[in-house]
């Protein structure tokens, strides 16, 4: 039954479309939490009926992407892929000559098969590679996300969005989607794509350094306590909310929750009264913190990182 005039309910729909893109843009929820909302706001103002929901969840499609993951995840945790993936890479050693490699490499592979295993297979070792070899890994992950999209548009089954379409086509008796379709279309956009991402990425894409790095390099700083005081503003704040997501020299490593230690400590996380923050740092850029009207507090010691023990902190 709808609820809604049918005159009406295409700009529902965009409406929904918008508030799910701005809520996955802003990370209010999780993007699978963001779809079901979406999905729940249709059913709930009868642009589509519980069925319709239902059977979203039963689409054959979306079963098959699903245990190709758990596939994925399998042979990973069994056997040593790296080896393997070592020798269909070549062991190369530059930037450039691994882009190349593996970008082709695993746009074909995209094509026959699903593109989301091959993300799973495939972004551990990219990471690992480019930490081996001093190469900022938003350089190489980033590439590798295109180049499994690219070739996945060649095939019928590269992509879970074309597969999950096509099944719905076919209950709907429209006919499917032929192979042929997307062959020539998708081939000619994905060479285009990758050459141009082979030549510019390296001056396009961020250089990040991650923040363990950014630890390790400075073996003189310290780690210290900071106890919350009963006043702090912190308290019932998100990390990124109270702003300790991107301080200056200074940078939260750890929560201590009664007996429970958090780490790594996301923007997300709330702040809670009693806990105990674990911060690295400079002793300037430390008392700089203390100093501010956060509500923290010094406790009497601060032990240098290579002198540290366990302490249930």
């Amino acid at each position: 039954m709808n609820f809604i005039p049918s005159d009406v309910q295409p700009y529902l729909v965009l409406g929904i479309i918008l508030l799910l893109f701005i809520s996955i843009y802003k990370e209010w929820f999780k993007p699978a939490v963001s779809f079901l909302f979406a999905a729940l706001l249709l059913a709930l103002f009868g642009v589509i009926t519980p069925h319709e929901v239902l059977e979203g969840f039963s689409n054959q499609s979306i079963a098959s992407v699903i245990l190709l993951i758990l596939i994925t995840a399998g042979i990973r945790s069994n056997f040593n892929v790296e080896v393997f993936l070592d020798k269909v890479f070549g062991r190369t050693k530059t930037y450039r000559g691994f882009l190349i490699s593996m970008m082709s490499k695993v746009a074909v592979m995209s094509s026959f098969v699903n593109n989301t295993p091959v993300v799973v297979l495939m972004t551990p070792y990219v990471f690992s590679w480019g930490k081996k070899n001093n190469i900022s890994p938003s350089k190489l992950l980033i590439p590798l996300s295109y180049a499994t999209i690219l070739g996945g548009m060649i095939t019928l089954i590269g992509t879970s969005t074309t597969l999950v379409l096509n099944g719905f086509m076919h209950e709907q008796d429209l006919g499917g989607i032929k192979p042929i379709d997307l062959l020539i279309t998708g081939s000619i956009v994905a060479v285009a794509c990758l050459i141009f991402l082979m030549l510019f990425s390296n001056k396009l894409l961020p250089n990040r350094t991650d923040i363990i790095d950014k630890f390790e390099a400075n073996k003189r700083e310290y780690l210290i306590e900071k106890r919350l005081s009963e006043n702090s503003r912190l308290i019932g704040k998100s990390v990124a909310q109270g702003g300790l997501r991107n301080l200056n020299g200074v940078y939260l490593v750890e929560i201590v929750r009664d007996d429970m230690l958090i780490s790594p400590v996301g923007p997300k996380e709330i702040i809670q009264a009693n806990d105990i923050l674990i911060f690295a740092g400079n002793t300037d850029n430390i008392v700089d913190l203390t100093l501010t009207d956060i509500g923290v507090e010094l406790p009497g010691q601060v032990n240098p990182v290579y002198q540290r023990q366990a302490t249930g902190c």
